[in-house]
């Protein structure tokens, strides 16, 4: 479907509200006459069929933005403001000439920027294009930014053919994240309205979803634990809230339990995404939100060694400089561990490069921190590899904690605490405590960093 296509049926929708900021209220009708001048700006200045370095969050003209670069054919690489600093990496990449900056909505500042140290790995460049495309960038093996290359009319064919009523959707993922991607895409094709919190502190988001009436909002387990330790839920009610899902990281009993309790008459459910694959469309289990099975009309999945592999309708094209996605017989690899039941519903445990390895035995992180998180006093955990010169690793375990306590007392609950549950090998041999956080500034446990940092700690209170 071509985006005009897509959308088509906006302007019967132009009294409704299409974003909203704070006070600020932004009609389709608004909408759509900003994306029409923006879109005539970019004409006027020759910014068809390019590839563009976009820096933005969400906000009006963003989004305004963001849809007129597609209309006009171009490929899109998505930078949140928190990553400016990898602009000129980034164009070099992918021989991106010009610059969009909206991180300010009351201005689009355009900015040419010369790439002389780019080269076309192929003889028909991934970013060339007669269509619109998207690029989002993880970090790869090498800590240089991985191009992911996308086709915007995958997603628009999807969100065509599924039609939902339209609702208030909290945007909450990043910009240049895929979450945030489909959340404008998806709201975009149902005439929904985009309602954006002032910052992303548990404190902001709530305030937002209760001053103004959100039906849906995506999180990651780690933020929805943050919100369930900060007593936010004790303080205001949310009766126009539907639906919460989860996803980016598996979700931990404890979590879902306090979320459950928090919010007994909202339906949880889980949404599973890669960069590489989209967010292809799931049923979550109503008796146990930790299971899902993908929808087939969409996806195709398998599942080899207790890993998924998967085929969607919203695959990447490739990376930037390195050709086409590495698929096995049409399918990608994940690097995901899954367990599958007899109904077909698989449920998330972990990443692969995450797995302990100790003295030839494999361990998963989320579930030793599942066990571990439930200890009395303890707010938060990551689990991680510790380096061992006789056992090659053994297990970690940062915690924040709700009250102070003696790392020693720690160490000797804890072992009494799993003493019943946990294999030898999967108790942690390594405990420490911290005051900050253990996830990143995008809500995600911060185990790798961790790992990464072996016996170097964020706080040395190492027993």
């Amino acid at each position: 479907m071509e985006l005009e296509e897509f959308l088509s049926p906006l302007p019967s929708v132009r009294a409704r509200d299409a974003i909203v900021f704070g006070n600020d209220i932004i009609s389709y009708d608004d909408l759509i006459l900003k994306i029409e001048e923006i879109k005539s700006n970019l004409v006027n200045r020759n910014l068809s069929g390019n590839t563009i370095v976009f820096i933005g969050d969400y906000g009006s003209s963003a989004i305004a933005t963001l849809v007129a670069l597609w209309l006009c054919d171009n490929t899109v690489c998505m930078i949140s403001k928190d990553k400016c600093d990898q602009v000129r990496e980034i164009s070099g990449l992918t021989g991106a000439a010009v610059v969009v900056d909206v991180t300010n909505d009351n201005a689009i500042v355009f900015t040419n920027i010369e790439n002389e140290s780019y080269e076309s790995h192929n003889s028909e460049d991934e970013t060339t294009h007669a269509r619109a495309k998207f690029i989002i960038f993880s970090s790869g093996t090498t800590g240089s930014p991985k191009g992911i290359i996308h086709r915007v009319d995958n997603f628009t064919n999807l969100y065509r053919d599924l039609y939902s009523s339209p609702r208030k959707m909290l945007g909450f993922y990043f910009f240049d994240h895929m979450g945030g991607i489909i959340t404008v895409l998806s709201t975009l094709a149902s005439g929904g309205t985009l309602v954006i919190p002032q910052s992303r502190s548990p404190a902001d988001v709530w305030k937002t979803i209760h001053a103004h009436e959100v039906e849906v909002a995506s999180f990651s387990p780690s933020f929805i634990n943050l919100s369930l330790a900060s007593g936010i839920f004790h303080e205001a009610s949310f009766p126009a809230l539907k639906e919460v899902r989860f996803g980016t990281e598996p979700m931990n009993d404890i979590t879902l339990t306090g979320l459950k309790a928090a919010l007994p008459t909202v339906v949880i459910s889980q949404l599973y995404g890669m960069s590489e694959v989209g967010v292809p469309p799931a049923y979550t289990n109503p008796s146990n939100p930790l299971e899902l099975r993908f929808d087939p009309r969409f996806s195709d999945t398998k599942i080899v060694n207790g890993e998924l592999f998967i085929r969607t309708t919203t695959m990447a094209d490739g990376y930037v400089g390195k050709g086409n996605l590495p698929l096995t017989e049409g399918y990608f690899e994940t690097r995901d561990l899954v367990q599958e039941d007899s109904s077909g519903f698989i449920t998330i445990l972990g990443r692969q490069d995450d797995l302990i390895n100790v003295g030839g035995e494999k361990y998963v992180p989320s579930e030793i921190e599942r066990v571990l998180i439930s200890v009395p006093n303890v707010e938060d955990v990551a689990v991680y590899a510790v380096p061992h010169v006789l056992m090659g690793n053994v297990v970690g375990a940062t915690f924040r904690l709700k009250e102070p306590e003696d790392p020693i007392e720690l160490r000797r609950r804890i072992r009494w605490a799993v003493r019943d549950i946990l294999k030898r090998g999967q108790v942690p041999q390594q405990i420490e405590i911290v005051e900050d956080q253990l996830y990143t500034d995008r809500y995600k446990k911060k185990r790798k960093s961790l790992t990464d940092n072996g016996n170097q700690r964020i706080q040395k209170n190492h027993v």
